[in-house]
C-alpha cells in the first residue's frame, strides 16, 4: 500500500469519526434519555464487554447518561461493567508479545 493511499484512508476515517462525534454532541440530553440503552446492561450481564464498548463509543452522551444512572441506581451492574472491562484489557495485555530492543 502506498503512502498516499494510506493517507487517504486515514483522512477518510478521521473525517467519519469526527462526523459521528459531531452528530452525537448535537443530540440533546432528552434525546439521549430516550435512547433504549437497556441493551447495555444486557450486554454486560452476557459478558459481551466488547459490544458494550462499541455502543458506548457510538453514543457518548447516551452512554454517559446510562452510566450515571447506573451509578445512582444499580451500582452492582456498574461494578460489573468496570470489572469486565478491566478483565478484557488484562486479557489483551497478556496476549501481546513484549517489545524487544535490538
Amino acid at each position: 500500500m502506498s503512502i498516499g493511499r494510506l493517507h487517504d484512508i486515514l483522512t477518510a476515517s478521521i473525517a467519519q469519526v469526527h462526523a459521528e462525534d459531531v452528530v452525537d454532541t448535537e443530540r440533546t440530553f432528552a434525546e439521549a434519555l430516550e435512547d433504549d440503552l437497556s441493551g447495555l446492561s444486557e450486554l454486560v450481564l452476557k459478558g459481551q464487554a466488547d459490544k458494550f464498548r462499541t455502543q458506548v463509543q457510538k453514543k457518548h452522551l447516551s452512554a454517559n447518561v446510562t452510566l450515571h444512572d447506573m451509578a445512582k441506581c444499580d451500582r452492582i451492574t456498574l461494578t460489573s461493567v468496570c470489572r469486565r472491562e478491566e478483565l478484557q484489557v488484562a486479557t489483551v495485555g497478556d496476549m501481546l508479545e513484549p517489545v524487544k530492543d535490538h
